[in-house]
């Protein structure tokens, strides 16, 4: 299963799973798990035990490790879907047929003057008052028909309005598929995980959802190709792509949380059952990973939600305390000692250049606070994943550092 995901740790996770073999046998807890690339490199050898604070992370996990089978689609299903989606599509025609004539033409004809005009217009329909209202109608009975937040809130930027209808329709189609038992919650979530890869893949973006980018000459042979990309095509073949890990008897055993970090520590301290082994992957840079994704958060809850900020975020995203100067050392304390508190083998990863100074010493003196022992057990240079993030390059030298304490 593969999706772009900032900081990943899939370059190194052959090094980091090494490490975890040599811990105490029994459940490994990944503790951010983010798109779950440790854990996979650790399977089917324990169970995983996963834990996110974004519903997308955790509808990756839960795809990945705890379904019951891989995605299936056949002609059946996917004629049903098509013909749910063509059903929202014809109630949506109204609002968005002009956009989609216009958009055609604009795109055929491939005049930068032309795209920009229109990509303005469409955003400026999104904060219109009157999609605004319809927000706020929809927020209040999301299950009317018919859906439509991407077509009156994503058209213009990360999307095409052809491009937001196609997402429209397909979530309405798989969310009704769904409530009439037609599929399973476990196809459910592939299919609405297909969609994000879908999205991923037609998005007029650098690999993640911070903002859209700009219309430019240097940029638009990038747009043009990706305004071209077909939602519906991109989705079928992510279907194709994903897999869950290892044999069903196994997934059986595996667990998925979603909380923040420590307080799931905290809660599994009054559980009969705890991980042998907690991996922890925690933000190093003052980037909040939750704008980089909110479309993702945005699409599994299809809420409507109120956009701000030209990157048209979610309120009330999570503010990680490991993405704070002021915060980031209790941070680690906190979740050092719990950690402890469980009994637990405890590998951490953490760069060199983080938010931390002196990182080595800092984090060997606190680790050292509360186990009996606590190493450096790899050393690794690697070229860490921003996607072109706060930096605006794509990606930049670290030297990852995994202590293992025990």
């Amino acid at each position: 299963m593969t999706f772009t995901y900032m900081g990943t740790k899939k370059p190194i996770v052959g090094q980091v799973a090494d490490v975890v073999r040599s811990a105490k046998a029994g459940p490994f807890l990944d503790l951010f798990a983010g798109i779950s690339s440790v854990g996979e490199a650790v399977a089917p050898g324990r169970q995983i035990w996963c834990n996110d604070i974004q519903n997308f992370a955790v509808t990756v996990a839960s795809a990945k490790f705890m379904s019951r089978a891989g995605p299936e689609i056949d002609a059946t299903v996917l004629s049903s879907i098509l013909e749910h989606a063509n059903a929202n599509r014809a109630k949506l025609m109204p609002l968005v047929g002009d956009w989609l004539l216009e958009e055609a033409e604009c795109l055929h004809v491939g005049q930068i003057r032309k795209l920009k005009d229109l990509s303005s217009r469409q955003l400026t329909s999104v904060v219109s008052r009157r999609h605004q209202q319809l927000r706020v109608t929809a927020r209040a009975f999301p299950h009317r028909q018919p859906h439509c937040l991407f077509s009156i809130s994503y058209v213009g930027g990360y999307f095409g309005s052809k491009q937001a209808l196609d997402i429209d329709c397909l979530k309405y189609a798989i969310d009704r598929l769904l409530s009439s038992k037609t599929i399973s919650r476990d196809q459910h979530r592939w299919y609405v995980l297909a969609l994000c890869k879908a999205m991923f893949a037609v998005a007029n973006t650098t690999g993640h959802f911070a903002q859209y980018l700009e219309i430019k000459s240097t940029t638009l042979t990038r747009f043009l190709a990706k305004r071209k990309r077909d939602v519906l095509t991109e989705w079928i073949g992510a279907i194709r792509d994903l897999e869950p890990a290892g044999t069903a008897e196994w997934r059986r055993g595996n667990k998925v949380f979603k909380g923040e970090a420590s307080r799931l520590l905290h809660r599994l301290k009054r559980s009969n059952t705890k991980p042998s082994v907690i991996y922890a992957d925690p933000p190093y840079t003052t980037d909040q990973y939750s704008r980089y994704y909110h479309l993702l958060e945005t699409l599994i809850a299809y809420d409507y939600p109120e956009l701000q900020g030209k990157g048209q975020y979610r309120p009330g995203r999570f503010v990680s305390e490991f993405s704070l100067q002021s915060r980031v050392i209790p941070a680690f304390e906190g979740l050092i000692s719990k950690a402890a508190d469980l009994g637990s083998d405890l590998i951490l990863n953490y760069p060199e250049s983080g938010l931390l100074v002196d990182t080595k010493q800092s984090l060997l003196r606190l680790l050292r606070k509360y186990f009996q022992q606590a190493e450096v057990a790899a050393n690794i240079p690697h070229q860490h994943s921003t996607l072109g993030a706060s930096n605006g390059i794509e990606r930049s030298p670290v030297t990852e550092l995994v202590f293992y304490a025990r």
